[in-house]
């Protein structure tokens, strides 16, 4: 008969293996989860060449271990209301050049997450290079944005983040005095609403509730302010 002695051993040794089993499974073989952000800012043009440019850094997140890979994105754009759109392709991608401005670093092609790891793009979105002027910026109003991404075999939209712009009077203006001046030049928009995070003055209800949230995270328990 086994005493309770020499019960515990073989416990603590079926927890461990248990444990061990479990951070492998997390570690190696759980399946890729792709999480799908854009960012705050929009930078809106006209190309010379005709095409509206839309200018977005997209963040791809694999929450999983095994790596993904986007195949492509894309934007679509509403007018707030209306039941019709425009899909606009994924023509570039940019980078900061020396000065802080945005320059092509290569085409569009697939992006590949590995496990546990994040990739950032800025995309530049076009309306049709073939048909230029089929899409322009020239009513103001709110527009609704659907970001899409298709995983590598994917037929249909595998994820997607949905945001809003509003596009004042003042926007359009400056957008039609590019067209009619043939400035390559964009108009920077923020989110409307943006993960309710945006620069603002807290009142103090509001200040309390952001440190008690902050201060109720596992990883923050020890550092309340005493």
């Amino acid at each position: 008969m086994i005493e309770m002695k020499d019960l515990v051993p073989i416990v603590i040794s079926i927890v461990a293996l248990l444990g061990s089993i479990i951070s492998l499974y997390v570690s190696k073989f759980r399946m890729g989860e792709l999480h799908l952000t854009a960012g705050e800012h929009t930078a809106i043009s006209h190309d010379l060449e005709g095409p509206v440019s839309f200018i977005l850094a997209v963040n791809f997140a694999n929450a999983g271990s095994k790596h993904l890979t986007v195949d492509r994105v894309a934007l679509l754009i509403q007018h707030s209301g209306s039941p019709e759109g425009y899909l606009l392709e994924p023509a570039y991608y940019l980078a900061f050049g020396e000065s802080g401005e945005l320059i092509r670093d290569s085409l569009a092609v697939p992006i590949t997450v590995f496990g546990g790891e994040n990739v950032t793009k800025q995309v530049q979105f076009s309306s049709s290079i073939e048909r230029p002027f089929e899409y322009q910026m020239t009513k103001d109003g709110t527009y609704d944005l659907t970001l899409l991404a298709w995983l590598h075999g994917s037929t249909k939209p595998s994820m997607s983040d949905c945001f809003s712009l509003v596009v004042e009077e003042a926007h359009v203006a400056k957008l039609l005095s590019y067209i009619k001046e043939k400035k390559n030049l964009t108009v920077m928009l923020k989110q409307s609403k943006w993960r309710n995070w945006d620069a603002h003055s807290c009142k103090a209800n509001e200040v309390e509730g952001i440190i008690e949230h902050a201060t109720s995270l596992p990883y923050l328990v020890n550092k309340k302010r005493k």
